[in-house]
């Protein structure tokens, strides 16, 4: 083996260590602040799975450039990918925008799972209790007994307004 095959492959055993530690700092970072805030279970399980996920890209990322990935090439694979990203974005810009809309809520939010609340939507607003917070919406539960699901960037961009803590 050459020196620049065993640098690379140290480097990318290096990396590899550094991602894992990294990962599992930040995903016990992610319980503390669940804890000291009191979040469901579910909700710092969903925030640990897109931060896990972003720095697994930064990490593929990251070995492209150890291995050296082709640069003459590089305009055209990045006109091709923000293309299909460009398609995917177009098509799917209300998913993106709720998983981003959920780590929001997650770290910015006061409201818990069981509070009750009120979205204020004009004549359409609704109150309920919190039921679940998912990566795409919020159930809520209102006093009739029905289930709504509200996605999270309706959510974050509508007035909330915590009626009643819950009692967990």
């Amino acid at each position: 083996m050459s020196a620049k095959v065993l640098i690379q492959i140290s480097l990318s055993v290096g990396a590899l260590v550094l991602f894992v530690i990294v990962i599992s700092l930040l995903r016990r970072w992610i319980s503390f602040f669940g804890k000291k805030h009191s979040f469901h279970e579910r909700r710092t399980f969903y925030a640990k799975k897109v931060i896990t996920l972003l720095f697994a890209i930064l990490f593929l990322v990251f070995l492209s450039v150890i291995w050296g990935f082709n640069i003459e090439g590089l305009p055209v694979y990045f006109a091709s990918f923000f293309g299909i990203v460009g398609i995917a974005f177009f098509a799917s810009w209300s998913l993106l925008s709720n998983i981003t809309a959920s780590l929001i809520l997650f770290f910015n939010y006061s409201f818990r799972i069981y509070d009750k609340i009120k979205i204020v939507d004009g004549d359409n607003s609704i109150v309920g209790v919190v039921k679940d917070m998912s990566m795409f919406s919020l159930e809520l539960e209102t006093e009739e007994g029905l289930k709504v699901n509200i996605p999270n960037n309706l959510v974050v961009q509508k007035s909330v307004i915590i009626l009643e803590d819950s009692v967990y």
